[in-house]
């Protein structure tokens, strides 16, 4: 048989909580290690209940009896008295730790009935011995051998009036105390009793990863506002690098101040609003035009740079626009406006009417080219000189544009034949008609002829050849 394991089973004794938020609930104990029990954090046995203190008193268990210390708040037992470290409480025995009863008993003894956590009166004092023949008591055979004249004389009785006083005086004290004691138990009766907290659940443990730089920089970046735009170049093995742009000189300095504080370098190439707009124009300028694809870019004012792609079809467009947003990624957003062939043949149309000049202008073909022939004046001509060098360094030359041009005065002169001076001077057209003064050649009128040149009301003058 195991010595040790019996000892072992005989000894195993559990608190036990028999009234309280924890009813119920038990723990064994260990003889000869003292416990710190209460409310707080830092106790060994952590109770819960109404006026149990943070660190309410100690609790020991040593063999066959156990002992509770107060420290924080009181301890007593059900009769009332207060419990201390050299008081020897027998298993069993119920205590009140605030308003919590718990007591210390075998594991295999039975649990308490709830008759047993009533209330208990104190124990009555035991009433002094009479004073009397009881009190002092002869050997046995005494009285036999000693002679009658030298036996001691016999204490006289107290009489029955002090007697009967001391029976009403213990009498009194046991029913005052009976009376304290019903008292306290009907208090703690009408008391409302708190319910049990719910179980507390510890979170699950959380394990936090170490933050990577690439993250780190992530979040950098988010937290620098809503005035930059910026990409992440870099990382591994290759030195961070910032992209992008900012509105002002001042924004781009305190992102560069700001990335200085990171833990490893970090290179800062990011442009102002002025030179985001500068590079656009560099990158468009820098495309040759070609008769598939010109480009330009615009200078709208708008919040982003703004690009014309003139192409001779849409996949051109297409193609252009993809390169451009690649190439140019760091600057984005860059909004791009696509012209094809129709929409430039209409706004050449438009722009030629807005100067004046779509009246003496006609249209011969429009697709695929554009084909025209006009009838201009001296300043006329001068005036679509312009406009078409304007346009065409606008738009490229994805549209073919072709004009056929003729001075006013060389077509006037083609249709005089002759001039007759005289007296009824006339001119004779290549038609066979004469015209005197007064009279019209294509829709202008003769005011003067004479035998050098033909003048019209519009101030053109017609100089013959010899």
């Amino acid at each position: 048989m195991n010595f040790e394991s019996a000892i072992t089973e005989a000894d195993l004794v559990e608190l036990r909580v028999l009234h309280g938020p924890q009813a119920g609930s038990r723990l064994p104990l260990m003889p000869g290690a003292p416990y710190l029990i209460g409310a707080g954090d830092n106790c060994d046995i952590m109770l819960a209940g109404a006026q149990v203190e943070s660190e309410h008193a100690h609790i020991e268990v040593d063999g066959s009896h156990w002992t509770v210390t107060p420290d924080g708040g009181r301890a007593l037992r059900l009769d009332g008295q207060d419990c201390d470290a050299n008081q020897a409480l027998a298993f069993g025995t119920v205590v009140l730790l605030g308003r919590v009863k718990l007591t210390v008993d075998h594991q295999d003894a039975e649990w308490p009935q709830d008759e047993a956590l009533e209330p208990q009166p104190r124990p009555e004092p035991e009433p002094p011995p009479e004073v009397g023949t009881s009190a002092i008591t002869a050997p046995p055979g005494a009285a036999a051998d000693a002679p009658a004249a030298d036996a001691p004389a016999q204490v006289k009785k107290p009489p029955l009036s002090r007697r009967r006083a001391a029976a009403v005086a213990i009498f009194a004290a046991v029913a005052t105390a009976s009376l304290a004691l019903t008292a306290y138990a009907a208090w703690q009766v009408v008391q409302p009793v708190e319910p049990p907290p719910p179980p507390v659940v510890a979170p699950p443990e959380v394990i936090v990863a170490p933050v990577s730089p690439e993250q780190r920089m992530r979040e950098w970046v988010q937290a620098q506002g809503a005035n930059t735009r910026l990409l992440l170049d870099g990382g591994g093995e290759q030195a961070w690098r910032v992209l992008g742009h900012v509105k002002q000189e001042g924004d781009r300095q305190r992102l560069i101040d700001s990335a200085r504080e990171l833990p490893w370098p970090v290179e800062v190439s990011v442009l102002t609003e002025a030179q985001r707009l500068a590079a656009v124009q560099r990158y468009t300028d820098q495309q040759a035009s070609t008769p598939s694809l010109a480009v330009r870019t615009l200078a709208d004012g708008q919040a982003n740079p703004k690009v014309r792609v003139i192409a001779a079809n849409q996949v051109h467009a297409d193609e252009f626009i993809a390169r451009l947003r690649r190439d140019l990624r760091p600057l984005e957003p860059i909004d791009a406006e696509v012209l094809l062939p129709p929409a430039v043949r209409l706004r050449f149309l438009e722009r030629l009417n807005a100067v004046d000049l779509g009246h003496r202008f006609t249209v011969v073909r429009n697709e695929p080219d554009l084909r025209l022939t006009a009838l201009l004046r001296q300043g006329d001509v001068e005036r679509w000189e312009q406009f078409f060098s304007d346009f065409t360094r606008e738009h490229g030359s994805v549209l073919s544009i072709s004009a056929v041009v003729r001075l006013e005065r060389d077509a006037i002169e083609s249709r005089i034949q002759a001039v007759v001076a005289g007296a009824y001077p006339y001119v004779m057209t290549t038609s066979g008609q004469r015209v005197a003064p007064g009279g019209s050649i294509d829709g202008k009128t003769v005011v003067a002829v004479n035998a050098q040149e033909v003048v019209f009301s519009d101030g053109l003058r017609v100089r013959l050849r010899p």
